[in-house]
């Protein structure tokens, strides 16, 4: 488990939205493939220590003024 279930299900619940068990397990699913594919965008990128200045560059993002 990358995320508390207890986090997720506090995080709906303020939404005001249910959330079952099988969407829970999609979403941790599609969690775990995004942080897999950051770990990937790090070791090609030659980054050995994530640091905060590195996050654009292991999530994809494009620089652009609404950044700033």
């Amino acid at each position: 488990m990358i995320i508390k279930k207890s986090l997720f299900k506090k995080i709906f619940k303020n939404a005001e939205v249910q959330l079952s068990e099988t969407a829970y397990k999609l979403l941790e699913e599609d969690i775990e493939r995004m942080i897999t594919r950051w770990a990937k965008r790090a070791k090609e990128g030659n980054i050995k220590r994530v640091m905060p200045g590195d996050i654009h560059l292991i999530r994809g993002n494009v620089y652009t003024k609404e950044y700033k």
